[in-house]
Formats: C-alpha cells, structure tokens, sequence
C-alpha cells in the first residue's frame, strides 16, 4: 500500500465539477420525464427505470434526450442509446449524457 502525502488532495477540482455537472444533468432529465409522464401517476426518482417502470419508448427517450441537449446546447450523439438497456435508470442516463458532454466539450 502506497504512502499518500497529508497535503494531497483526495478529490480534484476536475472530480468535483464533474460529480456538480452530473447532478445538474440529473435533475434536468428528472424534470423532463417527469413532463413527459405527466399521465403516470406514481412517483418519478432518479431510481426509476426508463423502460420497466415508465414505460418509455425509445422516440420518447430520444425527444427528452435532445430536449435536454439543447439545454446543455450540445449536440446529442445516438451512441447513448446504445449504452442504455431495459434496466437503465434516469441516474444512468444522466451520467451517459454527462460523459458524453464533457468528451464533447473537451474535444472542441
């Protein structure tokens, strides 16, 4: 086991802006399906699963994955729906559509 220096910071900047951004994401998808499933009458958590539980198609999860990019105002890439199976919660696709921003933004 390596000695780590007591001056060492245990988390970076970098980590903590991505866990920030993450959370952002996740609160803007959660809002977004909760506007999508208004007819759903139970309760919608970061928890619940895009498929099994709300019963969302894959056009429905389409339109609020480029809803949600034009806030962030990147472009959406397809490749996250292939990431994405039918236990995938909107936690999941949160993080998906974060590392996919930030590779986006680092890139350009």
């Amino acid at each position: 086991m390596r000695n780590i220096p007591l001056g060492m910071q245990l988390f970076t900047p970098d980590i903590m802006e991505f866990i920030t951004g993450r959370d952002v994401v996740c609160q803007l998808l959660l809002e977004e399906c909760k506007l999508k499933s208004s007819s759903f009458t139970a309760t919608i958590s970061l928890k619940s699963k895009l498929f099994a539980d709300l019963y969302f198609s894959t056009d429905e999860i389409i339109e609020i994955l480029v809803t949600v990019g034009n806030h962030l105002k990147v472009n959406i890439s397809f490749s996250i729906l292939k990431q994405i199976d039918k236990y995938s919660t909107i936690e999941d696709l949160a993080t998906y559509l974060w590392k996919h921003t930030c590779r986006v933004v680092k890139n350009n």
